[in-house]
């Protein structure tokens, strides 16, 4: 596909995109809605490491899989490993989907899981204004986030390696400014992008079905 691979279509019933959480907050409120199935250890490494560099910052997880208190257990006792007292740390549970999408309004920035990216999370990350950070590896799984940020245009917070996550992350969160203007602007930059251009998409999808087909009947 010359564009992403798939089309989103934003949920009719939607919150506003909030003002930046952070300005009334006075710290910066680090946020992943995925499954707690990709946050692995490793995950969590990385996360603690933009924590330990930006003080005062929080990170909030929300997901259903969260009301098991072994879940939640497990994440706070392993960034308690990585030097991040759990205190910093909100962990919410079972919420309806309105919830869940209200509950980016408390969210400055997104940080993303690997090797296995967010998907529909990435995009209603996106959609309720709260930029992604994210770092793709080789495989399809990781690879979502960098598709829909690319399409999108948000280039700034694909890092080239876990490092590069850490700095990249560090740097959006002592920028108010560029949050501020980020979030302003990016659920209209969603509208106009390939991401939510379902004619484009099926015009593309079309014009590959039929390469597909005239390469089998060719060979």
């Amino acid at each position: 596909m010359p564009d992403g691979y798939v089309c989103f279509a934003p949920p009719g019933s939607c919150p506003d995109v909030s003002a930046l959480p952070a300005i009334r907050n006075g710290y910066i409120t680090f946020g992943c809605f995925n499954q707690p199935a990709k946050v692995n250890s490793k995950v969590i490494e990385v996360w603690a490491s933009v924590l330990r560099r930006v003080p005062k910052s929080c990170m909030r997880l929300q997901y259903k899989g969260y009301s098991e208190s072994r879940i939640s257990e497990r994440i706070r006792e392993t960034f308690k490993t990585f030097g991040v007292d759990p205190v910093r740390l909100q962990i919410n549970g079972n919420k309806s989907h309105l919830e869940l999408l209200t509950a980016y309004q408390s969210v400055d920035i997104g940080l993303d899981t690997f090797p296995y990216s967010g998907g529909i999370t990435t995009c209603e990350s996106l959609w309720m204004g709260v930029p992604v950070v994210t770092v793709p590896k080789d495989t399809y799984a990781s690879r979502h986030s960098l598709s829909h940020l690319s399409n999108v245009g948000l280039m700034s917070t694909i890092a080239n390696s876990e490092e590069d996550f850490v700095d990249r992350a560090v740097w959006l969160a002592n920028d108010l400014e560029a949050l501020v203007e980020i979030r302003r602007n990016l659920r209209s930059q969603m509208v106009i992008s390939p991401l939510c251009d379902s004619t484009r998409f099926a015009k593309n999808w079309n014009n590959l079905m039929r390469q597909v087909w005239q390469t089998f009947c060719e060979a």
